[in-house]
């Protein structure tokens, strides 16, 4: 019971962790409108940086959604388990 209760006190720390990542997802959302607007009108350079700087961003976070959609699916099929048994 208790290497169970380790792995459900990572899952929790997992869980928590993402508490302020959510809180700037959130902002992120909210400011993207204003953003896209004013990229009109921007140097060549300026927006050869900023296509870095996004791709980046993308890419950071579909690896961050494909952890947690794996983690969420094994997790579920482990509480599948639990209800079944």
């Amino acid at each position: 019971m208790q290497r169970l209760m380790n792995y459900i006190w990572l899952l929790n720390a997992c869980a928590n962790s993402l508490l302020e990542p959510n809180i700037l997802l959130k902002e992120a959302l909210e400011k993207t409108d204003n953003f896209t607007r004013e990229l009109k009108g921007l140097k060549e350079e300026e927006k050869e940086c900023l296509v870095k700087e996004i791709e980046n961003v993308i890419s950071y976070l579909r690896e961050n959604r494909n952890y947690m959609e794996s983690l969420e699916e094994r997790l579920k099929r482990a509480l599948f388990t639990l209800q079944e048994g």
